[in-house]
Order: C-alpha cells, then sequence, then structure tokens
C-alpha cells in the first residue's frame, strides 16, 4: 500500500485526473471581463444592485481609472502551474497539485 511505501522511506505522489467537465459558465473564447462577471451574476443569482456596483469597477479598471495602471495593458496572460495546500480540509501535510497540463481557464 501507499502507507506501506512512504514508511519505506519512498516518496510517493498519487494523482487523480479527474473526469472533464463542461464550463461553468459557458463564454465565448476571449469573453472579456464584464462579459464573464455578467454570466457568473447571472448564475449565482446576484442581486442587480451588487452586479451593477461589480460592472462599474470592472469598467473602471478596464479604462485604467484604478490608477495602477491595470486596464492599459492588452492580451495579458495569466498561468497556474500549482496549487499548495496545507491545513486546509483534509490536507492536514503540505501537498502540491500540479495544473500544467490540466487546461485550467481563467
Amino acid at each position: 500500500s501507499v502507507q506501506t511505501l512512504r514508511e519505506r522511506g519512498v516518496q510517493v505522489e498519487v494523482i487523480v485526473k479527474p473526469q472533464a467537465q463542461a464550463p461553468r459558465l459557458p463564454l465565448k473564447p476571449n469573453a472579456g471581463w464584464i462579459t464573464a462577471y455578467s454570466a457568473y451574476a447571472a448564475q449565482v443569482e446576484m442581486s442587480a444592485d451588487v452586479q451593477t456596483a461589480g460592472e462599474e469597477i470592472l469598467r473602471a479598471v478596464a479604462q485604467g481609472e484604478s490608477g495602477d495602471g491595470s486596464g492599459d495593458r492588452q492580451g495579458a496572460r495569466v498561468e497556474f502551474l500549482a496549487v499548495h495546500l496545507d491545513g486546509f480540509g483534509p490536507f492536514l501535510s503540505p501537498t502540491r497539485y500540479s495544473l500544467e497540463s490540466r487546461g485550467l481557464v481563467v
């Protein structure tokens, strides 16, 4: 068993491949921030005032009004290479899950 191997000093990493699932928010490729946010808001039945406030914030950021220039960047790329869990739920000891070939979409 895995425990027996670990007791003998063998480092064992158990990898379970998740089943393919449909996206939670079916969006067209390159959908904008506001489109994605609006779809999420509809899915979770967000109140109209909260949705409107969120959309206003996203518009301000997209126009660079946030003051940090984040709205001026085009074609940003975000990569999540791994998730590190420690003391979360059943992960009492440090655990690392590689995400490099899992098709994570942000």
